[in-house]
């Protein structure tokens, strides 16, 4: 039984194994604890919109974790034990765009003229005309680290797509038994996410591309589709020297695409001493730029660049591990 809203007296149950749902208020997909069958409750979505791209089994997990450890040169000399392996399905939407748009942005160059330096402002100017693959979340909160990678990486790919009534045809359910995270935003939500978070996005990117924007205009003036996706993804708990680590998988293709891996002593070594040669050359080139200092502030520059350098690298060397994206 589905419904747009849900009262106390309405009773749900699931449409493959026939057993009750838990529902509530605002529920708009309901996973059945016995069957593992996501079951859509409320109108607001369609069921031709949902769609699931199946998973690896969980030993097919296990292997590719093994794999990373052994071709990995700084894990395969390590003693690594697995503590747990846990999947997800985690629903996002995805939808191809079509953004139009106008952009100038500008960026500072320091320019040497003879001995001194000079600032000169750059400015340039893009017409935008952009289709491309735009994803978000479908919940409101992500917790899951490295649950963006996998989101980011599925949208450069978009293949293995089965619809969720195709699904329920060829999926032994009981036998995947992946929790199915609840959904928080239906589709006429997401259409207005997608049409702001697409556009606040583009601003970023030009935003990053120099020092600021002097004009932005651009909307998104096309949503060829829009689908609601399930993407099976894998958290490995390691453990190395009473530690625990973490290595993130996608389910379909066994990619790893976040992960904390130990510091090892020799790995913290390197960076003492790397943090330990900056140091010492950026002494003497403090020192030339106190002579050329009555020309121009450029010359300080690199010495704190080098002096920023030393520190991240000195403070990477004392901490327990270490992330891989």
């Amino acid at each position: 039984m589905s419904a747009s809203t849900t009262s106390p007296e309405t009773t749900y149950t699931c449409s493959r194994c026939g057993a009750p749902l838990d529902v509530g208020p605002g529920t708009i997909i309901s996973v059945c604890r016995y069957c593992g069958y996501p079951n859509i409750i409320s109108s607001t979505i369609d069921v031709r919109d949902v769609y699931i791209v199946p998973t690896q089994p969980r030993d097919y997990v296990i292997g590719a974790f093994q794999r990373l450890a052994r071709t990995d040169p700084d894990l395969s000399s390590l003693n690594l034990e697995i503590l747990e392996v846990e999947g997800v399905y985690f629903p996002a939407w995805y939808a191809q765009i079509h953004v139009s748009g106008l952009v100038s942005w500008y960026e500072r160059v320091q320019v040497k003229e003879g001995d001194t330096y000079r600032t000169e402002t750059r400015y340039y100017r893009e017409k935008i005309d952009r289709e491309h693959i735009f994803y978000l979340p479908a919940r409101n909160q992500v917790t899951g680290a490295g649950t963006y990678n996998a989101l980011a990486h599925y949208a450069s790919q978009m293949t293995g797509l089965l619809p969720l009534e195709e699904a329920s045809r060829r999926y032994n359910w009981e036998a995947i038994r992946l929790e199915f995270l609840g959904v928080d935003m239906d589709k006429q939500r997401a259409l207005e996410a997608v049409r702001d978070d697409a556009v606040d996005s583009l601003r970023r990117e030009y935003r990053s591309r120099g020092d600021g924007i002097d004009f932005f205009e651009a909307h998104v003036d096309a949503i060829r589709w829009m689908r609601l996706v399930y993407l099976p993804i894998w958290e490995v708990v390691y453990t190395f020297q009473d530690n625990s680590y973490l290595a993130v998988f996608t389910g379909w293709d066994l990619s790893c695409v976040y992960r904390t891996e130990p510091i090892t002593p020799t790995q913290r070594a390197e960076r003492i001493g790397v943090a330990s040669l900056i140091s010492l050359i950026s002494g003497p080139l403090s020192g030339l730029a106190v002579k050329m200092s009555s020309n121009s502030s450029f010359p300080f520059i690199l010495p704190f660049i080098l002096a920023g350098a030393a520190y991240a690298s000195s403070k990477s060397a004392f901490k327990g591990a270490r992330v891989e994206e």
